[in-house]
């Protein structure tokens, strides 16, 4: 059995096709690197000022509206607002860039709240006053470089409208009581994400911290809306990487920063998992026996002192034992070529960023051992796919479809998975394959995309479809006549 591995596996290098997918993932990698590297991605700088169209459709879109008329009452505001903030933008835009963010981040809603209240039949001089000596304060924090000051006074604001909506609840009946619940934590959100960026100081200057802190103000408050659109899979996605950011403020760890060897070897691994390596083992899985029987080497084969289901096992873990060497090949070679065009050191340097569904807590781990994990957590998926392939192959002999079933499965696995998400119907949808093969999907304690779905129902359909293909794969390469061939 060992002998007959070592022969398929040598066979199988000796053909160019998985020296050419190697070559085009090593081609990818350093495209990746050099694009990591030298792409410069300033979130901060901005064409909007450029765009004069877009400043002359504003002002002649202004000039049709009147703010009296209450039907183009909101249409003028904002339209207002946009110009006001473009001259802002304009006048900053040379200047530090954390200024330009917190302009981008923040000044709309000042302007607006002025704007609103300005053009409101009411006027109520109170507010109007209290919306202009905010955006005072502002326009003074800019100048003077105080995002401390400013960041005082919107925790000032935020505390005063927390007190608030807590007095609006306990005042509150069954009717709008979910309401302000939901107010008062969005509050608390606010209140916490200022207060935490005053006692770590972290300024508006696009750093890791301040990423992290937006990451995690951005995420829990799409939380907190517990939009019904959003699917829960989606939110538990969010939530995860908010609990990473919070996690990243409370070390002060740069998980955020992509521009190093640690990170760009993990996203690019996690490509190489996802798509090359399973091109490589359906190729591998779907060509292994049925180019045996349109070459005519069958007969070759199977005159030798091994039994035809050892011949045929030597072929499927073949498969598997070249697709786990071409991972490590390309690992390999990834790690000194993205060490080369950033540092080796920062593998040591830089962790991945997890999160733990079970317990609710975030940590960090080293690349390796998280690319490792992937990697062996996507392996059943990789298996499925080269069991499909090379049961098409067995009982068809035809290379073409069977590389084209498992792809089309990739593609059906996504229509399934929509028609399971939408109607109820379609439940018994969850008996196939497709939403069972990726048990990666459970890592880290991560709860099914599906309510009714979990990991060791996806782990019993998983086994059921294994055993069966390679029974059915077996017997049919067992009773394949040869004599014509």
């Amino acid at each position: 059995m060992v002998n007959l591995i070592g022969n398929e596996i040598k066979k199988i290098y000796s053909r160019w096709p998985i020296k050419i997918i190697i070559l085009i993932a090593v081609i990818l990698m350093i495209v990746d690197a050099i694009m990591i590297k030298y792409y410069n991605d300033d979130i901060y700088q901005s064409t909007y000022y450029e765009d004069t169209s877009m400043r002359e459709f504003y002002e002649n879109e202004l000039k049709t509206l009147n703010p009296e008329n209450e039907s183009e009452r909101e249409a003028y505001i904002a339209d207002k607002t946009t110009l006001e903030l473009l001259d802002l933008e304009n006048e900053y835009r040379n200047e530090e860039s954390w200024k330009f963010e917190c302009i981008t981040k923040n000044a709309y809603q000042l302007i607006y709240n002025i704007n609103s209240i300005k053009f409101s039949p009411e006027k109520n001089k109170k507010e109007l006053e209290q919306a202009e000596k905010l955006y005072k304060n502002f326009l003074n924090m800019l100048k003077n470089n105080e995002w401390e000051q400013y960041t005082r006074e919107m925790l000032d604001v935020a505390k005063e409208e927390l007190k608030t909506s807590k007095e609006q609840l306990e005042n509150a009946t069954e009717l709008n009581k979910k309401e302000l619940e939901k107010t008062v934590e969005y509050n608390e959100l606010q209140v916490e994400v200022l207060q935490l960026r005053l006692n770590k100081k972290i300024p508006y200057d696009g750093s890791f911290m301040d990423e992290a802190l937006n990451i995690y103000s951005s995420g829990m408050q799409t939380v907190l809306q517990d939009n019904e659109n959003i699917p829960q899979s989606a939110l538990n996605e969010v939530r995860a990487d908010a609990m990473i950011a919070k996690y990243a403020l409370d070390t002060e760890k740069d998980l955020f920063n992509h521009k190093n060897a640690s990170q760009t070897y993990k996203n690019y691994m996690d490509v190489v998992i996802e798509l090359i390596l399973s091109v490589i083992i359906i190729i591998i899985s779907a060509s292994i026996i049925s180019d045996e029987f349109n070459k005519g080497t069958i007969k070759q084969l199977l005159i030798r002192p091994y039994k035809r289901e050892q011949i045929w096992i030597a072929k499927f873990l073949t498969a598997i034992i070249v697709t786990v060497i071409s991972m490590l090949v390309i690992s390999l070679i990834a790690i000194v070529v993205f060490g080369l065009f950033f540092s080796f050191k920062d593998y040591a340097i830089y962790n991945i960023g997890v999160y733990d569904y079970n317990s609710g807590s975030a940590y960090c781990m080293n690349v390796f051992a998280y690319v490792g994990i992937i990697f062996i957590s996507k392996l059943p998926f990789l298996i499925m796919l080269a069991t499909i392939a090379i049961f098409i192959s067995t009982l068809l002999n035809n290379t073409a479809l069977a590389v084209a079933t498992p792809l089309i499965g990739t593609i059906a696995a996504e229509i399934i998975n929509a028609l399971l998400a939408s109607y109820k119907k379609f439940r018994f949808l969850k008996f196939f394959i497709t939403p069972n093969w990726d048990l990666s999907v459970y890592n880290f304690g991560k709860p099914a995309q599906f309510d009714f779905l979990n990991f060791r129902f996806s782990l019993i359909i998983y086994m059921l479809y294994f055993v069966m293909l390679i029974g059915l794969s077996i017997y049919r390469f067992k009773k394949e006549d040869i004599k014509n061939i």
